[in-house]
């Protein structure tokens, strides 16, 4: 078969969607021998990074690329016109992964990445331009999808609850897994060179892009409260880039009376994100609503202890393997902090459960259910 496959948000600095399709094509070309695919580098008129289609360096014989359009005004009038409909029309299957969803019925099958549907939940979490290139998408694909893969059972009976005359027999659950080996050896780990880091003392870690939906605001309070309960100075370490709506993030961790322990190291690379996993005292997730939440079970590959909120798609990754807690209620937060600081046991015994527990969740399980879902769909 000839399979069209977006990778249009995996280039640089990339989130939660580029590393789940990143991770996801590069297992599946190691895996699949027969079939054929064409990397979309640029899909779609919603997201657009110009300089995609020079990036990727997949040099692989059974691999093609896809249109490489450098502005996004000529992308749109593209993907929206005869063009794309037709280049579209010439794959047997069609993978689509950054939200975007063609506006109208292909012939090809149209296979649908779905990660949440937080845009339509809650519209105040991210600005009104991402809110209606999701929306559309989302609306477009409970339409037109031949298929739609939910990143957690959480997605799927949201996506339901939300369009209900879906058949539900279209959405398949197949979980992302950890792009983390779980070890401290080789390429994977490297300690930043911050300097906080070069007297090796404990530290929270909090990780994920930083935007109202993630919940940093809500973090900064509970660490207020915890350093003013606790006698110990255990610095609190943000890693993520810069998102959409931080204004009130940064104004508090500024008048935070401890804002001289609150670090904000923003986009770090993947084996500096590997040293923070394994080497952080806990591994902190308030998000209030997550597809998946991948910062949690990464932090539960590198053996992580963990506090997470209670909400959406993270009771299904974390199990019994760490401590939950509502993502407004401060008072659980804080009891949560305190109690894997106070007792080395306690945090002993969640990173070895924390182990296990990531084992459930494997590229190579998902990959080969997408290549199943690909081959029920063979004309």
């Amino acid at each position: 078969m000839r399979i069209g496959f977006d990778i249009s948000q995996t280039g640089g600095k990339k989130a939660g969607c580029g590393f789940y399709a990143d991770s996801l094509i590069n297992n599946i070309l190691s895996t699949d021998k027969k079939n054929e695919y064409t990397l979309l580098t640029n899909f779609g008129s919603f997201y657009h990074d110009r300089l995609m289609g020079f990036r990727y360096p997949y040099t692989d014989k059974k691999i093609s690329y896809g249109p490489r359009i450098i502005s996004k005004r000529a992308a749109t009038k593209y993907w929206s016109g005869k063009e794309g409909y037709t280049f579209l029309n010439g794959f047997n299957i069609v993978h689509a992964n950054n939200y975007w969803c063609p506006p109208w019925e292909i012939k090809s099958k149209l296979i649908y990445t779905l990660y949440d549907i937080s845009v339509i939940e809650n519209p105040k979490w991210s600005t009104s331009k991402n809110n209606g290139g999701c929306r559309a998408g989302l609306i477009n694909a409970s339409k037109y999808a031949t298929n739609i893969v939910a990143i957690s059972n959480a997605t799927k009976q949201a996506f339901l609850s939300k369009f209900p005359y879906v058949d539900e027999k279209k959405i398949n659950v197949i979980y992302p897994a950890s792009r983390f080996r779980g070890n401290k050896q080789g390429k994977d780990f490297a300690k930043p060179k911050n300097k906080i880091f070069r007297d090796e003392i404990p530290f929270l870690l909090s990780v994920g892009t930083i935007e109202p939906r993630k919940n940093q605001a809500f973090l900064l309070s509970v660490y207020d409260q915890f350093r003013n309960q606790s006698k110990q100075v255990i610095p609190l370490i943000f890693a993520g880039k810069k998102g959409w709506l931080t204004d009130n993030f940064m104004q508090e961790a500024k008048k935070s009376k401890w804002s001289a322990d609150i670090h904000l190291l923003g986009y770090v690379n993947e084996s500096e994100l590997s040293w923070l996993y394994q080497n952080c005292l806990i591994n902190l997730y308030p998000s209030l609503y997550e597809g998946f939440g991948l910062p949690v079970l990464e932090g539960l590959k590198e053996g992580a202890a963990t506090v997470c909120s209670n909400t959406t798609s993270m009771p299904e990754i974390i199990g019994d393997c760490g401590i939950m807690a509502s993502p407004t209620d401060k008072e659980g937060w804080v009891d949560g902090i305190e109690l894997l600081v106070r007792n080395k046991v306690k945090r002993l015994e969640l990173k070895e459960k924390s182990v296990l527990r990531a084992e459930l969740f494997s590229w190579e399980r998902s990959t080969n259910q997408i290549l199943e879902l690909y081959e029920s769909l063979r004309n």
